[in-house]
């Protein structure tokens, strides 16, 4: 492999193919085609306008809010043009946590390319809409524009859980984007005339790839429209119509795909990548044997890595488990043993993933302190390059060597956890939940395959029978819904450990799980879940049926049809209104549940302002 890395600014190769084929698709969707070299122009103008007129300086932080359309890669055009930095935020972004980010990353400006301007009231920031920007920068130059940053600058940050209970802004460059967009062109042999199904959510690290790669090489990428889709049906229908090659997506909404009547006419798909949460290797078989002309590939990789550190192509033999591959170039692995002794690796070896090289984030924004915690010095030296892998990401994780030197991973080493392919540290949510006033502690944490929370109430708040619903609609104001726990458990006190007073989470995991664990004010939740149970067993055609409350809808049975069925019955049986593409959130009889009981305490509380 060869050791010499020159990074470039990946928007250079987009201008650069932009020019050799101006004529040639870049985006569309079921609505719209932009050619390479209207995008470019576009895109130039764009960067100008918010350059000269709105003063959006070089390094400085945007946020940008977007539907499913082509407007998010213009938008990450512009600001890498002029050197800002694309920070993507969710459409249902709970106006907290936006404050929170906006704060850290000192963001002033909200781009948005949504239909209709509901975010400009639900936040300080100065709102700008995609169309009047684009309106207003038609008299301006189309011409491409010299970089106004160096290549290690951030291109873009994307925010995911932190320690402290804040998010935590990971910053990544244009020169590790290039590592990683030029890595998975050659990888995946993306050329000129395929096409990439972007379907990953803007606030996900892979979008990143979707929205820009495929442009270096003169392929075009292909938009699902709307806000929000997780339905099997629109998916597979986007493959057929665009005839697309290429897709990333996590194992959930992969198993919803194979669901879905007509997958196997998606025959123009080459490659698929599969990660953000376990990938089994039972749903790479099935994936496998209704896509054979697919390549289905388990990829790793933490944000801090920057997207895919490592993937592996499925082979079809019988395992226990996947593993996750060899290292993208200019990038090292190794093990982390319990006495912090790093290792190159070998067989049998196991320890913490530490990943180096070229494919990392430059940090935090914002905070030195955990950049330092996480990004420490590399005690082995590269000799073919000293500076590229001086440094060192822990990245938590617990891996193991097989026999054959191939790598699995087999764990956490702390407490943070993944969430229907996100990765939220447990901390986050105990910050909230206290934040509501009604708890004097509490401690979050994995039972099983459960998201649930150990509770100690303040002195008088059990006096209010709802309690608990109030802590859960105060929960999911918020966090997002995929973060929300499935469960609580009120307690006198946490129980600790002797020596660190750490909560002792064996402890409560055995509560969880227990005969004897205590569920008062659960009674309205327990039937609220058996209501949707059932009627989740007439969708499926099986009625009196009995479904476990924490299994994925996927594993269950509802296929894209059922989905819209369901989220139909839903609405109507219980007063509230469920978008269909919302049970990927809700994914689970449980989170379901929660959610319900969330719209209808907020429901009720709207009522009773109104009449006060």
């Amino acid at each position: 492999m060869s050791t010499s890395y020159t990074p470039e600014y990946p928007h250079q190769l987009v201008e650069r193919q932009a020019r050799l084929t101006p004529a040639l698709p870049a985006l569309c969707s079921a609505s719209s085609t932009v050619s390479y070299g209207e995008l470019n122009a576009r895109a130039n103008r764009l960067a100008r306008l918010l350059q000269a007129v709105h003063q959006v300086r070089p390094g400085e932080s945007v946020a940008v809010c977007s539907a499913h359309e082509p407007s998010r890669t213009l938008l990450l055009l512009a600001l890498a043009k002029c050197g800002a930095v694309y920070v993507p935020v969710d459409i249902e972004c709970p106006t907290e946590r936006l404050q929170r980010i906006a704060q850290q990353a000192g963001v002033r400006l909200l781009l948005t390319a949504l239909s209709e301007r509901r975010m400009a009231a639900e936040t300080t920031l100065s709102v700008l809409p995609c169309a009047q920007a684009e309106h207003d920068a038609l008299g301006l130059s189309n011409a491409d524009m010299a970089p106004p940053v160096p290549v290690t600058a951030p291109l873009y940050i994307i925010f995911t859980s932190g320690s402290t209970g804040q998010p935590k802004g990971v910053a990544v460059s244009h020169a590790a984007a290039y590592n990683h967009f030029s890595w998975i062109v050659r990888y995946l042999n993306v050329q000129a005339g395929d096409c990439w199904l972007q379907s990953i959510h803007p606030c996900f690290d892979p979008s990143m790839h979707e929205l820009m790669a495929p442009l270096m090489v003169g392929a075009r990428i292909a938009f699902l429209g709307g806000e929000r889709n997780i339905d099997g049906d629109r998916i597979v229908d986007a493959i057929e119509r665009h005839q697309a090659t290429h897709m990333t997506t996590v194992p959930t909404m992969l198993g919803l795909i194979l669901q879905t009547p007509g997958v196997e006419r998606c025959t123009s798909m080459r490659a698929m990548c599969v990660g953000g949460e376990v990938f089994r290797p039972a749903l790479a078989a099935r994936a496998s044997a209704l896509l054979p002309a697919a390549g289905i590939y388990n990829v790793y990789g933490p944000t801090e890595a920057t997207i895919m550190a490592s993937a592996w192509r499925y082979d079809g033999q019988p395992a226990d488990s996947l593993p996750i591959g060899e290292p993208v170039p200019h990038t090292r692995f190794y093990l982390r043993d319990g006495d912090g002794l790093v290792h190159r690796l070998s067989p049998f070896l196991e320890g913490e993933l530490c990943i180096s090289g070229a494919a990392l984030a430059n940090g935090y924004v914002n905070d030195a302190a955990e950049t330092a915690r996480k990004f420490i010095p590399n005690p082995l030296s590269e000799p073919e390059s000293t500076e590229l892998y001086r440094r060192l990401y822990l990245t938590g994780d617990v891996c193991r060597v097989d026999a054959t030197g191939q790598l699995h991973c087999i764990g956490r080493v702390d407490d943070q956890v993944k969430v229907n392919g996100q990765r939220v540290e447990l901390a986050e949510i105990e910050a909230v939940l206290l934040d509501s006033g009604l708890l004097d502690d509490v401690t979050a944490l994995l039972a099983g395959t459960r998201l649930v929370a150990a509770l100690v109430p303040r002195a008088g708040a059990e006096a209010d029978v709802r309690w608990l619903d109030a802590l859960a609609a105060h929960a999911a104001r918020s966090l997002p819904p995929a973060w929300l726990p499935k469960q609580y458990l009120p307690l006198r006190e946490i129980p600790r450990q002797a020596l660190s007073g750490k909560a002792d989470r064996k402890s409560l995991q055995a509560m969880f799980g227990g005969e004897a664990a205590p569920a008062p004010a659960a009674a309205p939740a327990t039937a609220c879940i058996d209501r949707l149970a059932a009627a989740l067993a007439d969708t499926l055609g099986t009625p009196g049926a009995a479904l476990e409350h924490d299994l994925p809808f996927a594993e269950l049975g509802l296929d894209s049809l059922g989905v819209q069925m369901y989220a139909l019955r839903v609405s109507t049986d219980f007063g509230v209104r469920l978008r269909a593409e919302e049970l990927f959130e809700f994914f689970t009889l449980e989170l379901l549940a929660q959610a319900i009981a969330a719209r209808q305490h907020d429901s009720a509380a709207s009522a009773d302002h109104a009449m006060a």
